[in-house]
């Protein structure tokens, strides 16, 4: 029979680990080792790890799997707290946040990348007395979340965001006091007022013989316990105020530290302001005037909230109301259908991201619903009616450390009680124990803020996720639970959405909740397609990929597809895969949205080698590295850049950040092994007579060497008597393809053989790339 060719020109089927070499698709490779094959009709060198354009090194602690997170914002200088003005350009920013759990720090630090500089905004995180921090991040509308989810450590979660807002509008000096455009770090926490009054909060002191002492028989009544608690006296008639030292018993308040000597205060207009940012005063009394409708008679009490981050009335949502903090009381009595004044005092600094709050009644020692009566603005004041303008603020007294003392300039009447309850306002139970959690993994989805495996009241949810109201990303109550299965043995370890789904991930399984209507719904659960750490799972453009001991899966929206398998065959053996990522290790995945690939790394701790698969998801292909990924050395999560590009951090007190570099790389551990090929016809005899492989680069120390009828030991391989892979990596032969010729020899072993297969292995340049073989054979004929 005459020399025939079989020519092999694609390559892009990738790694089959799992069928006999001669079984594999023409387009496979049976190893493919520190090779790529994601570019059509070549074999390719791997890329690496790179340092260009990356953060400069940060010396943090990292606990392996942790630490690293990229969020953006329309503002600059994101990296300081305290920094930003009003003026600056909205051209916004991109930052990578990385935590530095060090027991004497206890911070989280941002890298601008406007300013190529790193700061240390976000600190008092200093607890690791459980073990190291494990922090969590989220963000939305540009602010950033970070809980710690070891729930042993007593840190508390925090806010970090830009505000640009003028508390008490144009009062000075208070006013300029009170201007926030600039960064903030606080607690994440919806805090309630601390301190508050009400009743009859002013006066006219009858009687004082000096300036330490107020007296007016029966006017604290109700107030003990509250009113020394840094409330503030205010002499009005003579512009000074003073601190509130003690209150001993209902006829005397002893003060200290008057701005300026008062003579007495005989005459003298006095009110009792909150301690600064705390809360609100209200005064508030029947006025016995008469009206249509009135307020219901009885005797009250009140509650006040805080709002932050959008005024009351602002209607895109996002307002966040506290729980209702009661003031203490004075009797309030209301006669039937009388009329109830009420004037609310404040007292400056407050904190940047409070925007106000509400002031709300009901009947004394009662759990009828708070019903609201009043709205306040710190910037434009307080109003009745959810539709009135808003009464201004009054600039009281400036003599405090230029604090605002200020009340509503004109008393407020309220005529009839809205049906407004705290409730309706909110959409939270007025009696939870708590409006904040804790939690190990969150995601934001059609506006509201999901987090798994929650500490709340100090009860650990394990199984439960909670879920914000819409637009209030840092409330979560127990009311709002959702569970799929408790009591399992397992417990949720990471929380992923795509389209209108939840995935919810435990160890042993994953349940897809679904979020397209009002009430969410367990639509599936998938055994073994659980995972080991939150590091484990990534977004990519096609769907949610994760990784476990099992196999790596892909969550398109529609169907959980095992990309160890492909057209109902398994291309990756199990065995395999399982030494990969040997079991005792937990096994990290990310992202390449430029190259549309997946990488999984064998693990994150200090003692995984650093070695990876690469799932190609165009071409639906796998390939391996060696030791690619830093090896011995703490790795944090896997995050994709504003460039797109993949990047971590490795190696505690170091800190040094690298991304992955899709140029090739030279390599020592090349392995290239191509089908076992029978040439179609697997019965038959054939010999060998040459192989032509087209090449560029430097393949010199490449070794090549053949196989026989399945043999795979290197102890069975067989040389060429011609294997000369000549240095062809100068510019200029790097501008065409060169074709090396293989002899197998005179002494061949390469005739009367049923299979031939080509190996490559050892040393290659970056540049070595292979196009296409060629192999010379003739069939021998058939007795």
């Amino acid at each position: 029979m005459p020399k025939q060719l079989y020519k092999i020109t694609q390559f892009h089927g990738g790694l089959n680990s799992n069928s006999d070499a001669r079984d594999i698709a023409e387009n496979e490779l049976s190893e493919a080792n520190d090779v790529m094959v994601d570019e059509l009709g070549k074999i390719r060198l791997m890329g690496g790890i790179s340092t260009s354009n990356m953060p400069a090194a940060r010396a943090n602690q990292i606990n392996p799997g942790y630490g690293l997170f990229q969020f953006s914002h329309d503002r600059l200088d994101g990296h300081t707290a305290g920094s930003g003005a009003y003026e600056s350009a909205l051209t916004g920013a991109d930052y990578l946040v990385l935590s530095d759990p060090h027991q004497d720090e206890g911070q989280v630090d941002i890298y601008s990348s406007q300013d190529t500089t790193w700061g240390n905004p976000i600190t008092g995180m200093g607890d690791n007395s459980s073990g190291l921090r494990a922090d969590v991040f989220y963000s939305v509308d540009g602010n950033l979340r970070v809980c710690d989810s070891d729930f042993g450590n007593s840190n508390s979660n925090k806010w970090y965001g830009y505000v640009s807002i003028r508390h008490f509008g144009s009062l000075t000096p208070g006013g300029g006091a009170n201007t926030y455009n600039t960064w903030i770090s606080a607690n994440s926490e919806i805090l309630a007022p601390t301190r508050g009054l009400a009743g009859t909060i002013h006066i006219t002191q009858a009687d004082g013989t000096d300036s330490d002492t107020i007296t007016e028989s029966g006017w604290f009544n109700g107030w003990s316990g509250e009113i020394n608690q840094d409330h503030l006296v205010v002499d009005n008639t003579e512009n000074k105020t003073a601190d509130i030292d003690t209150y001993t018993d209902s006829s005397n308040i002893d003060v200290t530290n008057p701005s300026a000597a008062i003579t007495d205060f005989t005459d003298n207009a006095i009110w009792i302001f909150p301690p600064a940012g705390t809360g609100f005063n209200v005064e508030i009394y029947d006025d016995s005037t008469t009206v249509d409708v009135g307020v219901p008679a009885g005797t009250y009490e009140l509650a006040s909230t805080f709002i932050y981050d959008k005024e009351p009335g602002d209607l895109s949502g996002g307002a966040q109301e506290s729980l209702p903090f009661k003031l203490a009381m004075k009797t309030f009595a209301v006669d039937a259908e009388d009329r109830i004044t009420i004037r609310v005092l404040a007292t400056s600094i407050y904190a940047g991201r409070i925007r106000g709050g509400r002031i709300y009644m009901r009947i004394v020692d009662s759990n009828d619903p708070w019903n609201q009566i009043a709205e306040i603005s710190l910037k434009d004041g307080v109003r009745i009616n959810p539709d009135d303008s808003y009464e201004p603020w009054y600039l009281v007294n400036d003599d405090n450390n230029d604090t605002s003392i200020a009340v509503t300039h004109n008393v407020l009447r309220i005529s009839e009680l809205l049906p407004i309850t705290y409730e309706m306002n909110t959409g939270i139970n007025q009696n939870a124990p708590s409006i904040t959690a804790k939690y190990k993994t969150a995601v934001v989805a059609n506006r509201i803020a999901y987090i798994g495996n929650v500490e709340y009241d100090d009860i650990t949810y394990g199984d439960a996720v909670f879920k914000s109201p819409v637009n209030k990303f840092d409330i979560f109550t127990s009311d709002r639970k959702l569970e799929s299965s408790v009591a399992d043995g397992d417990s949720i370890v990471k929380l992923e959405t795509y389209a209108d789904r939840i995935l919810i991930f435990k160890k042993s399984k994953m349940e897809l909740l679904n979020i397209s209507q009002e009430v969410e719904f367990l639509e599936d659960t998938f055994m073994h397609k659980g995972v080991s750490h939150p590091a484990a799972t990534c977004k990519t453009d096609f769907g949610i990929a994760w990784v476990n001991n099992q196999g790596c899966y892909l969550y398109d929206g529609q169907k959980v597809n095992n990309l160890l398998e492909k057209q109902g065959r398994q291309i990756i053996k199990e065995s395999v895969w399982e030494a990969f990522v040997n079991q005792d290790s937990s096994p990290m995945i990310g992202y390449i949205p430029k190259k549309r690939q997946l990488i999984v790394v064998d693990g994150f701790t200090d003692s995984e080698p650093g070695g990876i698969y690469i799932y190609d998801i165009v071409t639906q292909s796998w390939v391996k590295g060696s030791d690619k990924m830093v090896a011995d050395q703490a790795r944090s999560n896997l995050i994709t850049d504003w460039n797109g590009d993949l990047v971590f951090a490795h190696t505690s007190d170091t800190g040094t950040f690298v991304k992955w570099d899709d140029a090739s790389d030279s390599s020592a551990a090349v392995d290239i092994k191509t089908k076992d090929i029978d040439f179609g016809n697997p019965g038959q005899k054939k010999t060998v007579y040459k192989v032509y492989i087209s090449y560029k680069g430097d393949g010199s120390s490449t070794t090549v060497k053949y196989g026989i009828n399945g043999e795979t030991d290197s102890g069975d391989l067989y040389a060429f008597d011609s294997a000369n892979l000549a240095d062809k990596s100068s510019a200029e032969n790097l501008e065409s393809w060169h074709v090396a010729t293989l002899v197998p020899g005179t002494a061949s072993q390469a005739k009367n053989i049923y299979s031939f297969q080509i190996i490559l292995g050892g040393t290659a340049g970056a540049t070595f790339e292979i196009n296409d073989i060629t192999i010379v054979y003739r069939l021998k004929g058939m007795r």
